[in-house]
């Protein structure tokens, strides 16, 4: 009898265990149990996975606290390709809402309850005290996570500085000779971008070349506003040779061309990506069907090609004693710091 109840026992506890890991592993996705198997983002995440929102307000453009969670989230170990694992579950979107040139509270006040609705963030940059303090206190009172992102430090300049805060939102630009400077430069650099007028590169104050897809163009337009530099670009293709005004060294001082180089495997995904969101890849399907023959391919984002376009960027650079800068995981805006910092203490050496 004993022996009965045994087997019953262990029996029910059996089928217990089958049937509660079944039921476990049909209501909680694969993940919770494989946490090494990570699944490529699918079209509508929303059907599986969670979504965190950030909500960014400012009663300018909204650019300084853009560029302020772009620099945090690159932090995390974050991709837009596959889901991230948390304690609380996957996370396999985030979304990024600007609310620019925000200038009452009641708009404030409907923002903010958006974000409570949407479970969301909040960061603001705020010159005006009233329209900070009011975000704040909202938040705050609805449970809202946020960041007043330029309060503190205003408030702390304003002990150091033993001035008062003018709350403006946007001051009017003195028109000073750096000002004429600088616009100046970014008429130069738009001119000059993309090798399009090779016979300004003497003119220029910085040169950057590179393969297609390496940042080019945003870099050089940064630099301009920056630092007020004039800056020629210049597309290092693998099939077409650079412009003699390039490589003529007695015009151009090598030390003031950077040639940038990227990870292969990330310039394949950024060029792939280029490819689709033009639909070059969904025409070439439909011409190849339309005529029943088989077009070849674009090369652009082909492995091999890109490998070889790569070195040849790189031996260029060498035989030119060019600059070479990797701009793989960095930011336009590091880039354009880095690229200061080589040449302010190029500058400083050959004053000493």
């Amino acid at each position: 009898m004993v022996g009965t109840k045994s087997e019953c026992i262990v029996q029910a506890s059996l089928i217990f265990t089958i049937f509660t890991s079944a039921m476990a592993f049909t209501i909680l996705p694969p993940q919770r149990f494989f946490p090494w198997q990570v699944k490529s983002v699918p079209d509508d995440v929303s059907e599986y996975a969670r979504e965190k929102e950030f909500i960014l307000i400012s009663d300018s453009t909204g650019l300084t606290v853009n560029s302020a969670l772009s620099k945090c989230l690159s932090q995390f170990n974050w991709s837009d390709d596959e889901c991230v694992f948390t304690g609380e579950g996957e996370i396999c979107k985030i979304k990024k809402t600007v609310h620019s040139f925000i200038r009452t509270e009641e708009a404030v006040a409907e923002i903010v309850q958006t974000a409570k609705e949407n479970s969301a963030m909040a960061a603001f940059t705020f010159a005006d005290p009233d329209l900070r303090i009011k975000a704040a206190t909202l938040c705050e009172k609805t449970g809202v996570p946020f960041v007043d992102l330029m309060g503190p430090m205003l408030m702390r300049m304003q002990d150091y500085l033993q001035l008062s805060i003018t709350g403006r939102t946007r001051p009017k630009p003195a028109l000073s000779k750096d000002y004429f400077r600088r616009v100046d430069a970014v008429e130069f650099t738009l001119r000059a971008d993309d090798g399009q007028a090779p016979w300004l590169l003497k003119d220029a104050d910085v040169i950057i070349v590179g393969v297609s897809r390496t940042g080019k163009t945003p870099l050089s337009v940064i630099l301009s506003q920056m630092m007020g530099w004039k800056v020629g670009n210049v597309p290092l293709v693998l099939e077409v040779p650079p412009p003699n005004q390039l490589l003529n060294q007695t015009e151009i001082d090598n030390s003031r061309v950077f040639c940038l180089t990227i990870n292969p495997k990330m310039l394949r995904k950024i060029r792939e990506t280029r490819l689709q969101r033009r639909g070059v890849q969904d025409q070439e399907k439909r011409i190849s069907e339309m005529g029943g023959v088989e077009l070849p391919k674009s090369n652009y984002a082909d492995r091999n090609y890109l490998l070889r376009d790569l070195k040849n960027a790189r031996d260029l650079c060498e035989a030119q004693n060019w600059t070479e800068i990797d701009v793989t995981g960095r930011a336009i805006e590091e880039t354009a710091a880095v690229i200061s910092e080589i040449i302010n203490e190029r500058e400083l050496n050959a004053g000493l």
